[in-house]
């Protein structure tokens, strides 16, 4: 990702860290670490694509209920719990800070340098609208509507076949982008009855999937393609990338299959369900055995060259994925990879450290979140991705364990 504008998510909840709901059977230890991981990234500046996953991973951890993900079935509730109100204040706050009242049409939820990245913030707009109060006037439903527009607006570049660009002062297609605009365009879609939309969604993820794939390497997915004024090409593998693409297609499949249109699009559900699991078929055999962490670059050897170098952060998403894959569809096939990844992470040493986590609890080793060819400190998304891949092995856990051989 890179970005430009910098918002304080210790502001936006306004000193409220949500109380972590535990149901699957983990050691104190492992909530101990949760609930650290939790207060490290609600302490970050955050940028556009983080505060929407922060929002989603909120969401999927403590109020599954209202996540078109992990929701039982569509509509979600209308009625406000107390689970639901740091993500609602986080709307709040981004809406006042960002939204320029001095003008009318088409803007994005926030300024940003990427054209893809505010639409993140989307599905938890929806979820505002949706729950929205007799006393709230915040205009939930016209910042999100005006956020659609502005992506369909010529302000951003498109391809001839219709690939909404993920950068504004360029046409470049990043598979980032599948976590940002596709699932905000299928929760719209589904929220209002605008099949238009549902459609519009399946298309990104199809058309950027034209572009994307790398026919010589199975299903992975090449990270940045066309362009290169602004930002580089970058036709690699890029660890983290097939984790977005992977969690925002299976939002996607999630939101149409559990909505009065699953009929209507049951061939989409089919080849986004196919499209995911070839992700994983190429994905899985690079995992290091001896360390179950990616490298950066999953088919490139940590050390081999600068940008390849061990991530803990994306094998967590790809993990969580595996988590949801097997709830969501009884597709068991990639829990024992999944498992490998979460006892890695979770399984203190001897002396109650853990490996990959701080004493205050940053996830590490990680890739610098703001740009993906170097090696970071500390990452807002590794974060949000260790509540998610937490909430997934919850959510298996209390769905029998399948898979679990």
């Amino acid at each position: 990702m890179l970005s430009s504008v910098l918002l304080r998510a210790s502001v936006l909840v306004l000193g409220l860290l949500p109380q972590t709901v535990i149901t699957a059977p983990v050691t104190d230890k492992t909530e101990i670490l949760i609930s650290k991981v939790k207060a490290r990234l609600a302490e970050m500046d955050l940028l556009s694509w983080e505060i929407g996953t922060y929002t989603q991973a909120l969401l999927e951890l403590d109020a599954p209920e209202y996540s078109t993900l992990t929701a039982k079935s569509l509509p979600l509730p209308r009625h406000i719990s107390p689970s639901i109100q740091p993500v609602l204040q986080i709307v709040k706050n981004v809406i006042a800070q960002n939204r320029n009242t001095s003008i009318e049409g088409p803007q994005p939820i926030m300024p940003d340098g990427s054209a893809g990245d505010p639409a993140s913030i989307g599905p938890a707009v929806l979820l505002a609208e949706w729950t929205k109060q007799s006393d709230d006037s915040v205009p939930y439903l016209q910042v999100a509507e005006d956020e659609i527009n502005y992506l369909f607006s010529d302000a951003v570049p498109k391809t001839t076949d219709g690939a909404i660009s993920h950068r504004v002062a360029q046409l470049q297609l990043w598979n980032d982008n599948m976590y940002m605009l596709p699932p905000f365009f299928a929760q719209y879609g589904v929220q209002t009855q605008n099949v238009t939309m549902i459609e519009a969604a399946y298309k990104q993820i199809s058309t950027y999937r034209s572009y994307c794939l790398d026919l010589l390497d199975g299903g992975l997915w090449k990270h940045v393609v066309l362009g290169g004024s602004e930002t580089p090409i970058d036709l690699k593998h890029w660890a983290t990338g097939l984790g977005w693409v992977t969690a925002g297609l299976l939002r996607v499949w999630s939101t149409v299959a559990k909505s009065e249109f699953a009929d209507q699009f049951a061939q989409q559900q089919n080849d986004l369900m196919e499209w995911v699991k070839d992700i994983h078929e190429a994905v899985w055999p690079f995992l290091p055995a001896e360390t179950h962490v990616f490298t950066n670059y999953v088919d490139i050897p940590a050390g081999t060259t600068n940008d390849s170098f061990p991530d803990a952060a994306s094998g967590t998403l790809l993990a969580a994925t595996a988590y949801r894959l097997s709830v969501l569809t009884d597709e068991h096939k990639y829990v024992a990879q999944a498992e490998k990844i979460r006892k890695t992470l979770f399984t203190p040493l001897k002396n109650g450290t853990y490996l990959h986590f701080s004493e205050d609890g940053w996830l590490q080793p990680v890739v610098d979140p703001h740009w993906y060819s170097r090696a970071g400190e500390k990452s807002a998304e590794g974060q949000a991705f260790v509540l998610m891949m937490h909430a997934a092995h919850r959510d298996w856990v209390n769905a029998g364990r399948k898979g679990d051989y």
